[in-house]
């Protein structure tokens, strides 16, 4: 969630003027700026109203989970129903906000000189609205360190020197359309993730594990399909808008030549070659334009896939989420004749019109380079966190 609030800028008319390095204007900026997208008509106020938006849902999520942790702690068998029902409403209320800032984000492009000058480090707010703000909300949108390090979250921390070492709390940067895009593509994946569970709900109290989790608007479900496209297709427009880029001037996410940067992941010529090849294999597959049918040789999570479908047959990922099950837990549970896992909606034939994807012979060959720490394409997909 932290990571779609780093893109945004001010008003010109403003008195504090088009920088969010400092508390006080970015606390004057989410005053000031109109909550309704439609009264801000340029790409300025369009960037003010994407991060003050996103502010304004990270509070409100941090306010119900303080707000309803002891209680949920408490809760009997018979709370459940209204402990779902709350979730479930959480749930579609985040997805509503979110869908106003990337509403706000697709129609930015922005000309010189247009991008704010922001150090998140100073974007410090009462997150859970207890009245004050600890040491881990003074430092939630901080920059971490830049360099290699293994994929870890962590929880909220207190302690002011753990900031102090892991983070780059100097670190500010001017936002330009690359960054527009690396944002926009974060909030298409967290508004598809959010349809998809507002489509479902739970029943705790059914006794058939299967059937506990059931579909309620099939409509979110293809929803999910489009935005999740969204954010594969706007991820490698930014990759490409980030490899046409000549200046070098403060950047945030940055190519090889550009050494200005302060985006935690240093990013080599291969990892945008593997990060490239990795998404053209990715959206003919999600768009249903290729099968996905992984070998019977593969092992782990691959060797899995591979029974989701009969022989010679492949996952139409388009068709499985435009026909989903009532039941998706009965589904996945659901065997055949040779006793394979599959998903009998999404599965289809392999055809010269529906070819089988290429995917997962990348994945293989990724996995192998994995073997070798020296590999710069492999440091790509360890931080799809920070690069989606």
């Amino acid at each position: 969630m932290k990571k779609i609030v780093l893109a945004a800028c001010l008003v010109p008319a403003f008195s504090w003027g088009a920088d969010l390095t400092t508390t006080e204007a970015f606390n004057a900026a989410c005053k000031d700026t109109p909550p309704q997208l439609s009264k801000i008509k340029d790409n300025t106020g369009r960037q003010l109203f994407t991060i003050c938006q996103d502010l304004k849902t990270v509070q409100q999520v941090g306010k119900w989970a303080k707000s309803t942790e002891s209680k949920y702690q408490q809760a009997s068998d018979k709370d459940y129903k209204t402990i779902e029902k709350e979730v479930h409403n959480e749930i579609v209320y985040v997805r509503d906000q979110l869908k106003q800032a990337r509403m706000a984000l697709e129609k930015i492009n922005l000309k010189p000189n247009e991008g704010l000058r922001v150090k998140p480090s100073t974007w410090q707010t009462d997150i859970d609205g207890d009245g004050k703000i600890e040491t881990w909300e003074q430092y939630f949108f901080a920059v971490p360190q830049r360099g290699h390090r293994p994929f870890a979250i962590h929880p909220p921390e207190n302690d002011p020197e753990y900031y102090s070492r892991e983070y780059n709390l100097d670190a500010q940067f001017k936002i330009d359309q690359s960054d527009i895009l690396w944002t926009l593509a974060y909030h298409h994946f967290a508004e598809g993730l959010l349809e998809l569970l507002s489509a479902y709900r739970v029943d705790p109290s059914k006794q058939d594990f299967s059937q506990m989790i059931y579909l309620t608007d099939k409509a979110a479900v293809k929803r999910a399909h489009v935005a999740i496209g969204k954010g594969f297709t706007t991820s490698l427009a930014m990759s490409q808008s980030v490899l046409a880029e000549t200046d070098d001037d403060d950047e945030w996410i940055a190519n090889p030549s550009q050494k200005s940067t302060v985006f935690p992941i240093p990013l080599e010529a291969e990892d945008f070659a593997t990060w490239q090849t990795l998404l053209k294999e990715v959206i003919p597959a999600w768009k249903g334009d290729t099968l996905l049918v992984p070998e019977r040789v593969d092992s782990g999570a691959l060797a899995d896939l591979s029974e989701l479908c009969p022989k010679d047959q492949g996952l139409n990922i388009e068709k499985y989420f435009s026909n989903p099950h009532k039941y998706p837990v009965e589904a996945f549970m659901t065997y055949q004749k040779e006793n394979r896992l599959h998903l009998p909606s999404g599965c289809e034939k392999v055809t010269s019109k529906k070819p089988k994807s290429g995917l997962f012979d990348f994945l293989r060959t990724y996995s192998n380079k994995q073997d070798s720490s020296a590999t710069p394409g492999a440091n790509f997909i360890r931080h799809l966190y920070w690069v989606n």
